[in-house]
């Protein structure tokens, strides 16, 4: 029986997210909504006035943009528009004063790494997960080690929390396009490829000036950040062969995963590590530190070091580049070990909470909505 038979009303998506840069969070909502889409499960997606809303979402969903946008669309909009009915909220924050929600909660980093974030950000989320983990209907997580370290750090029962995690597929269908290069690149010489911003956690800026120092061409995609949310992790001047894109179009990231030598992610940090399926889903090998949910994550198909040796780092690429064969069973693994991952997966674990919220729903109150509808 498909999720749709089994509710016995639309389900309510915050879309904040698509008033903000993609970033992972971001990219989890997106591609859920997109694959209970494809499954025909019905959906009412609420978002802010500066909302960009893309042409697939609009056409399949009952789209309500509200006046507000923010905190004010979330906090004090949100909940009286879905008065009586479930929201799924997937991406970061959700209102406060509602009860009747599913909440996921990627990760405990601004509770274990707040030096990574400003003070004002790290307080909101203390409160808001602190909240949450107590109150919501559902609250969901994307691995093992996420669900752990949300119990330690909010008091809660680990089964509290349901496992969800992230897919691979939106990268796999991608269509490569190479993106515009430094000047400085050299097309004829191996590169290694580095995703992630300059929050502390993220530990980018040592290994990655460590590669480049020792005469590797490293590409670094997705630097930066908000400064009213992180702390930046840079330091003084970066060397030559360390090579900064900014970000990038996915099609573009697809490029630099299909022409690197391997992807390497060095964070201290993670609830899951999406670019890591993003790369093997692309046949990247991964060459990533042993912290957090990334052994879990990877299971045996990338190489691991610590996130502050790097000798072990430095050995791991040279391996990769002197033994093509070495190369070549890595990203067979990577291929294989995402397989577990999938949207579609997830989706229907999502879809399931909504059904078994709506299964036991007392009588329907009909919901508030704006009178400026897309």
């Amino acid at each position: 029986m498909k999720p749709e038979a089994l509710l016995r009303e639309p389900a309510h998506v915050n879309g904040k997210w698509l008033s903000r840069p993609v970033t992972g969070t971001g990219r989890y909502a997106q591609e859920v909504v997109r694959s209970l889409v494809a499954d025909g499960v019905p959906l009412v997606l609420h978002v802010p006035r500066d909302a960009d809303v893309p042409g697939w979402l609009s056409e399949q969903c009952s789209v309500v943009r509200h006046r507000g946008t923010g905190a004010v669309f979330e906090q004090l909009e949100l909940p009286v528009a879905t008065r009586g009915r479930y929201l799924v909220n997937m991406a970061g924050p959700a209102p406060l004063l509602k009860r009747k929600q599913l909440v996921v909660m990627h990760d405990a980093t601004p509770l274990r790494w707040p030096a990574s974030y400003s003070r004002r950000f790290v307080a909101w989320y203390r409160v808001l997960d602190t909240w949450f983990a107590r109150t919501a209907t559902h609250v969901v997580t994307v691995s093992t080690f996420s669900r752990s370290e949300l119990s330690a750090v909010l008091k809660a029962p680990a089964e509290r929390w349901t496992l969800a995690s992230c897919g691979h597929e939106h990268f796999e269908r991608l269509e490569a396009r190479r993106p515009d290069l430094p000047a400085a690149f050299d097309p004829g010489r191996p590169f290694l490829v580095c995703v992630g911003t300059l929050a502390l956690h993220k530990n980018l800026v040592g290994p990655a000036t460590v590669l480049a120092r020792a005469g590797w061409q490293v590409l670094v995609v997705g630097t930066g950040g908000p400064s009213r949310v992180y702390a930046s992790g840079a330091t003084e001047q970066l060397p030559d062969g360390l090579l900064l894109l900014g970000r990038i179009d996915d099609e573009e990231l697809a490029w630099c995963y299909d022409h690197a030598l391997a992807l390497v992610f060095p964070s201290r940090y993670e609830g899951f590590g999406l670019p890591v399926v993003e790369a093997q889903s692309r046949g990247c090998p991964v060459v990533s530190s042993d912290a957090a949910s990334l052994p879990e994550v990877l299971d045996g198909s990338g190489l691991l070091f610590g996130p502050d040796d790097h000798e072990q780092l430095l050995r791991h690429v040279e391996h990769l580049r002197a033994d093509a064969a070495a190369r070549s069973a890595l990203s067979e693994a990577g291929r294989i070990n995402v397989r577990r991952y999938r949207w579609s997966t997830t989706a229907r674990t999502i879809a399931g909470l909504v059904q078994t919220a709506s299964a036991s729903a007392s009588t329907p109150v009909t919901a508030l909505t704006p009178q400026d509808r897309s």
